[in-house]
């Protein structure tokens, strides 16, 4: 056996040798694997901050554009209000001439005792 042990002993030295080898490249391997997969990692961290602070600008802007039309709208909405009102007072300052000249008719019928007449029609 000792001749089969001096045949094989280089081979052996050889083979722990290349076995020294593998273990080597999968420790590098299991190595390079990690940091791929840390670099993976933050480049998602990144990208997902990256998302959320353009979805938080998004919505800043989207915010600000809403108050914007808000704004507008409000203001169309009063400018229309303003304009009925005026047109409501128009309407009033043209009416009170007739209403007053029917009331005075009025008073001035009933003191006289007579039926008030405005505008061709009787008055109680």
């Amino acid at each position: 056996m000792t001749e089969a042990a001096a045949e094989l002993g280089p081979v052996l030295d050889l083979l722990a040798a290349v076995e020294a080898e593998c273990d080597r490249l999968r420790e590098d391997g299991r190595r390079d694997a990690e940091e791929t997969r840390a670099g993976a990692r933050e480049q998602a961290a990144a990208l997902v901050a990256s998302a959320r602070a353009r979805a938080d600008s998004e919505r800043a802007v989207s915010a600000a554009r809403a108050r914007t039309r808000a704004g507008a709208e409000a203001a169309g909405l009063l400018e229309d209000a303003a304009r009925r009102a005026a047109g409501l007072r128009e309407l009033a300052e043209r009416r009170i001439p007739a209403y007053v000249s029917r009331v005075v008719a009025m008073v001035q019928a009933a003191g006289a005792g007579e039926p008030a007449r405005v505008g061709g029609r009787e008055t109680p």
